[in-house]
């Protein structure tokens, strides 16, 4: 990309899915009429104990996740879902519950 972030502003900006720090929100404005489903299980006790004490909420994806739904439902997406779940663990396909997101796609496709 050039350097960091804050030296190529642009081009992360370019190559993110969501820039929350500008207005537009950058490429997730693309997303405004899709029906889109954002899942996470936010358990910074399981994250601080395994990967690093000092993490926070806004350490990590969830907090993303959450601003990218808020976002989207502000530009009058609303199709937008953030769903959260605890006690699945920490890999997505423990996260998701299959039937329901099937027939969700479905329901889509229809």
């Amino acid at each position: 990309m050039g350097g960091p972030p804050q030296l190529q502003p642009q081009k992360y900006q370019e190559y993110s899915s969501f820039t929350h720090s500008i207005i537009n929100g950058g490429n997730a404005s693309h997303l405004k009429n899709l029906p889109i489903r954002l899942y996470s299980e936010p358990d910074i006790d399981f994250i601080k104990k395994t990967y690093c004490s000092e993490l926070t909420y806004e350490n990590i994806n969830a907090c993303d996740l959450d601003r990218l739904n808020k976002f989207l439902q502000s530009i009058g997406n609303t199709k937008t879902t953030y769903i959260t779940t605890q006690g699945r663990g920490f890999h997505s396909w423990n996260i998701i519950e299959p039937l329901n997101c099937a027939d969700w796609i479905t329901a889509i496709c229809q």
